[in-house]
């Protein structure tokens, strides 16, 4: 009897071992994945301002629904 729990707690505490082991792996990728995300982030926040011409608090829309702006270009043609 006394064996086998001796067995079943060798077994656990490996468990265990292996457990924290593969939620550490998982944190590292979360980690990264969050780093990877931050840095699009930023990109897409630089190039919001060069595809829309003006920086997105400055936009309005009027009454016929065209988002006018201080740099807007697109209407002027």
């Amino acid at each position: 009897m006394e064996e086998n729990i001796k067995k079943l707690e060798i077994r656990l505490i490996n468990d265990v071992v292996i457990t924290s082991q593969k939620d550490e792996a998982t944190d590292a990728k979360i980690d990264e994945l969050r780093r990877k995300l931050d840095m699009l982030m930023e990109r897409l926040a630089s190039a919001r301002e060069k595809i829309l011409g003006t920086p997105l608090g400055n936009l309005q829309v009027g009454g016929s629904g065209i988002l006018t702006g201080a740099q807007s270009s697109v209407m002027e043609d």
